[in-house]
Parts: C-alpha cells; sequence; structure tokens
C-alpha cells in the first residue's frame, strides 16, 4: 500500500506528525474565559501535534543539511510574513498573546518549506490522511448517533452537553441534535479535514498504477462513508466542498475520457447521495431551508466580517496587532459573550490583524502556489490537490478556522506543502518556476 523508501527519523516522525493533526489533544497552558465562554483564540495551548512538529524539525536540522532554497522568492514570502507576523506581535497589549500567535504563523509557514523537502512519495501522506478522515467519519456518525462523546477524551474528543453556549446543533421542531464534532474543537473544522480525506481516496483509487481491485473498492467504500459522515457535520460549506470535489473531479476524468474512473466515481457519488437522502432526507430538507438571506448564520457572519473591516479602518496599512483580534473587539463593541470570534472569512480576519502588508504578503504566497500548481499539472493527483486548495479558497470566504484553529491551520499549510512535492517522486524536488 506504501511505497516505501526508509528515509529515516524525520520522515518516520512527520508521518506521525500528520496522523495526530486531527486530534484535540493539549495542555491548555493559559485559559481565557469570556463570560462562561472559551476563548480559542485569547488561549495558550500546546499540542501533541506541536510537539510531534518539534521533533520533525530538529530532526530535519540534526539530519539532513540545511541547503540555500531554490527558489528565493518563495523563500523571501514566506519569512517575510513569518517576520511581519512578529513584528506585529510587538505592537498589541498583551506581548504574551501576541507573541503566541506569531510563533503559530512560524510554526504553519515552516511546515510549507519542510514538506517537500521530507516528503518522497506524496502517495504516503495521502494514505495516512484518508485513514485518519475514515476514522473520524466512523467517529463522527457514531457521534451524532448516540449525541454525546463515546469516550475518546485521550484523543482531545469533547462535546459539551446540550444547553451549552457555543455547542454546535441543529434544530429539528423542538428538538435539537449535536452535529458530528469527532476530535475537532467544531464540526466545520472536522467538515474540513473531511474533504482532505475524500480527496485523498479519490487520489488513491484514480492512479494509474493502482492495479489492486480490492484495495480500490475498500477505498471507495471508505470515500462514501466519508462523505456521508461530512453531512453529518451540517456544514453546508463542506457540502459544497464535497459537490466541488466530486464534480471537478469527474469533469476531469471525462476531460481525459477515462471511461473506468467516470464509472467509479459516478457510482461513488450516487451511492453517497442515495445513503444521504434515505436515511437523512428529513434533515437535509430543514437544514437547506434554513439557508436564505436572513437566515441566523448568514446574518451573523455577515456581522462578525463588518465589524472586522471596522477594525482594519483603524488601522489600515499595519493592522491592529498579531493576536489582538478578540480584544479589540471587546474594547469597541459591546456583544454578547459568545458573539466575541473573529470573522467568517481568513483574508479579513489578516487583513484586521496584518493590516494591507499582511494580506498582500498572505496573498502573495497563494498567487506563487497557483503559479507553481498551474504549471505542474500532470497526473490525476496534481489535479484533484489542485481542486482542493481551489475549494479552500472558496471556503476561506466563509470561515476562520484555517489562520484561528490548530486543526485547520495545519490542514491548510499542509496542502500547501504538498502541493510543492513534484509528482514524479524520482525526480529532484526542483521550485524553481514558481
Amino acid at each position: 500500500m506504501f511505497h516505501i523508501k526508509p528515509k529515516g527519523f524525520t520522515e518516520a516522525t512527520l508521518y506521525l506528525f500528520i496522523l495526530t493533526i486531527p486530534f484535540n489533544t493539549r495542555i491548555i497552558l493559559h485559559s481565557v474565559n469570556i463570560g462562561k465562554v472559551f476563548s480559542y483564540t485569547q488561549s495558550f495551548m500546546f499540542y501533541l501535534s506541536d510537539l510531534l512538529y518539534l521533533l520533525v524539525v530538529g530532526s530535519y536540522l540534526f539530519h539532513v543539511k540545511p541547503t540555500r532554497p531554490s527558489n528565493k522568492q518563495l523563500a523571501q514570502i514566506l519569512i517575510l510574513l513569518g517576520f511581519w507576523a512578529l513584528l506585529r506581535a510587538f505592537h498589541v497589549e498583551h506581548l504574551n498573546l501576541g507573541l503566541y500567535q506569531s510563533l503559530k504563523w512560524a510554526e504553519v509557514l515552516s511546515l510549507v518549506w519542510l514538506i517537500p523537502r521530507i516528503v518522497e512519495h506524496r502517495i504516503n501522506v495521502l494514505y495516512i490522511l484518508f485513514i485518519g478522515a475514515l476514522f473520524q467519519g466512523l467517529l463522527g456518525i457514531l457521534q451524532f448517533h448516540v449525541q454525546h462523546m463515546v469516550g475518546l477524551r485521550f484523543l482531545g474528543e469533547y462535546i459539551a452537553g446540550l444547553g451549552t453556549p457555543g455547542l454546535s446543533t441543529i434544530d429539528i421542531g423542538n428538538i435539537k441534535l449535536i452535529r458530528a464534532y469527532g476530535t475537532f474543537p467544531h464540526p466545520n473544522v472536522l467538515g474540513a479535514f473531511l474533504l482532505v480525506g475524500i480527496s485523498s481516496g479519490l487520489i488513491i483509487v484514480s492512479r494509474e498504477t493502482l492495479k489492486n481491485l480490492k484495495t480500490q473498492l475498500l477505498v471507495s467504500c471508505g470515500t462514501i462513508v466519508i462523505i456521508v459522515s461530512t453531512f453529518l457535520t451540517f456544514s453546508r460549506i463542506a457540502w459544497f466542498g464535497t459537490s466541488i470535489l466530486l464534480v471537478g473531479s469527474l469533469l476531469i476524468f471525462l476531460i481525459k475520457r477515462d471511461k473506468k474512473l467516470i464509472i467509479l466515481v459516478s457510482a461513488l457519488t450516487i451511492v453517497s447521495c442515495g445513503t444521504i437522502v434515505s436515511l437523512y432526507g428529513n434533515l437535509l430538507k430543514v437544514r437547506t431551508a434554513e439557508l436564505n438571506s436572513s437566515s441566523n448564520s448568514v446574518v451573523l457572519r455577515e456581522t462578525f466580517n463588518d465589524m472586522g473591516l471596522k477594525l482594519w479602518k483603524s488601522s489600515q496599512f499595519t493592522g491592529i496587532g498579531t493576536g489582538n483580534y478578540i480584544e479589540t473587539m471587546r474594547e469597541r463593541f459591546e456583544l454578547e459573550n459568545w458573539q466575541y470570534q473573529p470573522p467568517h472569512n481568513v483574508y479579513i480576519f489578516i487583513l484586521a490583524e496584518l493590516g494591507l502588508v499582511g494580506l498582500g504578503l498572505f496573498i502573495g504566497l497563494l498567487l506563487k502556489m497557483a503559479r507553481f500548481t498551474w504549471n505542474n499539472l500532470k497526473t490525476y493527483e496534481d489535479y484533484i490537490l489542485s481542486i482542493l486548495l481551489l475549494t479552500f479558497l472558496i471556503i476561506s470566504n466563509f470561515d476562520h478556522y484555517f489562520v484561528t484553529i490548530q486543526q485547520g491551520q495545519l490542514i491548510f499549510f499542509l496542502l500547501l506543502g504538498l502541493l510543492l512535492v513534484r509528482s514524479n517522486p524520482n525526480k529532484e524536488l526542483n521550485v524553481s518556476s514558481i
């Protein structure tokens, strides 16, 4: 199943790190509550994934001789964005919070650079992500049907009881149902990770070198489970993302005239949708009926985004400072405790905290990635990962977790790093065309 070419402790530790990305296992070093609501963006936490990433970095520096970057522009953008986040940390009232958040930026930006230097076979990582998503999917299905935790607190599973402020539920008449969480802090973040699992499943079944029909069948069945569990997150943007991935992949197979994969993915889609409609048709109707211009989620998103733009206007060029968003909100807006949260838009959040300079550097990074990806579309693997990146960029307009929550940050920037790994694993990494 894996193409193994041992590369020592560094690569093994990297795979273990990737396996732990979904787990919310952590030590809370400094807890901040706004009223009775726990504030993720203001609390200091050290995750299991942080520990393993430190081991990855240490092993890389010890075992691999660092070389000069093959592309200076990419290196400069990564360094400048990290440096700007650190610099803006010194212009906030709570320096410790600014420094903590700047360390988070350093972690994810360095991940983009390290992934292509350690990973030789991208398919290995995709198998790990698929297995992780399948586990999370099964867990989410179980949680939804029992409506409580299932005893995996050691992996970071936490679902508060009904009535707890901030608990994610859907309303069916007078009944509230808890959405699937997995081991994530919010169902929406679980939905994003499951999109990675769907992409990985599509790539595995579409690989030209894969001749094992049994493996194809098993991975297809697993992908169906992941799609069904994505529905149970009740994240409508994750539903939309799933549609983009399935339709986009089918279009690629149609263009390539690959009849086998057209039939396979069409069947996979039909079975998944049929299962959802037959088992959860009433929930689908309720959730979709809620979505309109006056729905609570739409109005709140518009409100949060509007507040983010107002904060940005107070310091347009440099931003209000790294890690300073919620604190500034509390100073300027009178809200309910649970409403002190980032804008549901990655670009507005970066604009508010890091100003036009920070957003410009972030968009510059995305443009470099887009150019490299476009110039290196060779295999189904490349195409599907590119569709996933496009999906994430769309999601970034409707939620903030790709830059504010540990698991979301690692998922997004891991994808950027994987896109830099060339399709042909026998060739030396060359990013000079970025």
